[in-house]
């Protein structure tokens, strides 16, 4: 009962012996133990590291545009739009080069008549939305300007230069005492007037 005791104690002894051997004695006053230090802080790279991460995304952001360049469809060159046509402007054009044309110099009143109606036919519409353009025979493009109010003083006039221009291409008619000159002055005094419609 007594060894129990015994040898608890002389192993805590032993222990004590092997720990007073182990730790270093106090250094005398005066002396330095070199090349020891203590834990030292290792900073972290902040700047660089957002400097790299921005260096990258500026790469990919360049990359990305440069596809969407190189994946744009290459623009057609489309022409211009021609210049709007001012139906007044054309109308007296096709008036003139009617009188230098070969059937006013070789005197084809038929064909000079065709031409003068078709000519202000193709005015009115162009100009006011009168009738259907040149093919409109001379009764629809008459009906035409009677339904639009037109002022008595014009209708009077497109229905005698109709009726003239009729009579020569179906009834094989004459300018009887009008010249060609007559028919044109008074097929270019319709074209010029500014009060077709009120």
């Amino acid at each position: 009962m007594h060894q129990k005791p015994k040898m608890y104690n002389q192993n805590k002894n032993r222990l004590l012996a092997a720990i007073a051997t182990s730790s270093l004695p106090a250094l005398q006053p005066g002396e330095e133990i070199y090349d020891l230090r203590g834990p030292a802080t290792v900073p972290y790279p902040w700047l660089e590291m957002i400097l790299w991460w921005a260096g990258v995304l500026f790469f990919l952001l360049v990359a990305y545009k440069l596809l969407l360049w190189l994946q744009e469809p290459v623009p057609e060159k489309v022409p211009p739009p021609p210049p709007p046509v001012d139906p007044l402007e054309e109308a007296l054009s096709a008036l003139d080069r009617l009188k230098v044309s070969p059937i006013w110099q070789g005197g084809h009143v038929k064909d000079i008549c065709e031409a003068l109606a078709a000519i202000l036919k193709t005015f009115l519409k162009e100009r006011f939305s009168l009738g259907i353009g040149y093919a409109s025979t001379s009764d629809e493009l008459l009906s035409d300007l009677k339904d639009q109010n037109v002022q008595t003083s014009i209708f009077e006039a497109m229905q005698s230069l109709m009726s003239i221009c009729d009579g020569i291409k179906f009834a094989r008619g004459n300018l009887g005492s009008m010249t060609m000159d007559s028919l044109y002055n008074q097929t270019r005094q319709l074209i010029i007037r500014k009060d077709w419609r009120t």
